[in-house]
């Protein structure tokens, strides 16, 4: 099942970029609902590399285990040219909840110069699918409320 959700974030394109890169800035972004605690290696990279594999233990509410999960990150467009500004990073990962998690993160830039961010996850669990897609919708609104505070947090 495919969720899409875009939101407009006030700063620009480039930070919004940046943080994508950061391992922290998508902790930041998943609390409190989710935090993702490295296991291998044992801490995450200041900012992703891509083609690398990194495992992550789940834990809902940062206290509870409830999977494990690859985050398999690649960037596959970075345009900066101003005023056109696109931007996407894809995480190919995958895990013993979601076997299928295919999240895609676009940054555009807009007519004002800030950003318009669209996250689109595939997220495949089998037969659990629909019990599953509710709290990854859920994850993801979450996402977008942090991704607005921190970018207005940005440009105050």
């Amino acid at each position: 099942m495919k969720i899409t959700k875009t939101s407009l974030l006030e700063a620009p394109p480039e930070w919004v970029w940046d943080r994508i890169q950061e391992p922290a800035a998508m902790k930041e972004m998943s609390k409190p609902l989710v935090s993702l605690e490295p296991i291998d290696p044992p801490r995450f990279p200041e900012e992703w590399v891509d083609g690398e594999t990194y495992e992550a233990q789940v834990e809902l509410l940062g206290l509870i285990p409830v999977a494990r999960q690859t985050i398999a990150p690649r960037r596959l467009e970075a345009d900066g040219t101003p005023g056109e500004a696109l931007y996407r990073f894809k995480d190919e990962g995958s895990g013993t909840l979601f076997p299928t998690w295919d999240h895609t993160m676009t940054v555009r830039e807009t007519s004002d110069g800030a950003s318009a961010y669209t996250d689109e996850i595939e997220v495949g669990a089998g037969v659990f699918t629909p019990l599953v897609y509710p709290i990854v919708k859920l994850l993801v609104a979450h996402r977008h409320r942090r991704w607005r505070e921190l970018a207005s947090q940005e440009t105050s």
